[in-house]
């Protein structure tokens, strides 16, 4: 609908002709040029852009009063708050992610890591499947894999990995996360043993170390959020938002305790395995509560 003050074709027009054309004044005269429009702002890049926003900002104020200081002294220098100075670092840095697989772009032969690592991620067979933020990865449990190399960043005592995944796609007995020191007896693995159930394992020289399996069984179909953290001390799994029950052994035992060379989904050295993946992002640092329930009510806003 035109909203304009006076005739179209006159030097005096101004204002708008529906959403496509504009009228103003310059330089004395009458310009008509397009009207700007902003692209769509609930893109996929820009909604991680966001999340990491929230999870940066959620940190911050868990940080102790020495820490804020130093960074409102640090940002002082270039006319910034502690907080900005912190948010400026974070969202550029992103030192806290070792790898981040949204595995929404895929090419026959890559996927894409969102870190500044920037690894090299090799894809062999698996392909985009439906997944909880726009696509996950289908493994079909023969020959597929998704895989890249490790570097001596892999090598913290503390640290979380946090991803989607469908139970009903893992068959009984099979590991669909494997990080290997080289040998089928130095690793750590997460896995679905001979039940429902989810189970983190970690080898060395063949003993596990690390032993933890849920007590909560998964008979549906859905996606489910997983989050298994280190602190130094214990390992926990998180499931949907809230710490699962857990049988088995427990240990300081994590990645400083191996010497990484493959990090792998689908192929291991026991033959193919089945799943359906999305969103894998690994941490070097232990998260709260807060944010792993924040990520895991995460989903993707209808356009």
């Amino acid at each position: 609908m035109a909203k304009l003050k006076n005739p179209l074709l006159s030097f005096d027009a101004h204002g708008s002709l529906g959403d496509g054309l504009t009228f103003r004044r310059h330089a004395g005269g009458t310009v008509a040029e397009k009207k700007p429009r902003l692209p769509y702002f609930l893109t996929l890049p820009a909604q991680y852009q966001r999340w990491l926003y929230q999870d940066y900002a959620s940190l911050w104020h868990q940080q102790s009063i020495d820490t804020k200081q130093f960074y409102a002294t640090a940002g002082s220098r270039h006319h910034l708050t502690g907080y900005q100075y912190w948010m400026k670092q974070r969202l550029s840095l992103m030192d806290d992610i070792l790898v981040w697989l949204p595995f929404d772009h895929f090419t026959p032969t890559r996927t894409f890591d969102f870190s500044k690592n920037n690894f090299e991620v090799f894809v062999s067979g698996a392909v985009p499947s439906p997944g909880v933020i726009d696509h996950s990865v289908y493994i079909n449990g023969i020959e597929d894999y998704v895989r890249f190399y490790p570097t001596s960043i892999f090598t913290t005592a503390i640290g979380s990995i946090d991803f989607f995944v469908r139970f009903d796609t893992l068959g009984s007995g099979e590991y669909f996360l494997h990080m290997y020191q080289g040998a089928a007896t130095d690793y750590l693995r997460i896995d679905k043993p001979d039940n429902d159930m989810l189970r983190l394992c970690i080898e060395e020289g063949d003993v596990a170390k690390t032993s933890l399996s849920t007590t909560y069984t998964f008979s549906d179909t859905l996606f489910h959020h997983v989050c298994v953290t280190h602190d130094g001390s214990i390992a926990r799994i998180y499931i949907d938002g809230f710490l699962s029950p857990v049988t088995g052994t427990n240990s300081s035992y994590w990645l400083s305790h191996l010497n990484l060379v493959w990090y792998i989904m689908g192929r291991s050295f026991w033959g193919g395995e089945h799943a359906v993946i999305d969103n894998l992002v690994h941490y070097n640092r232990c998260l709260s509560l807060s944010e792993i329930r924040r990520h895991a009510t995460r989903s993707y806003p209808s356009k």
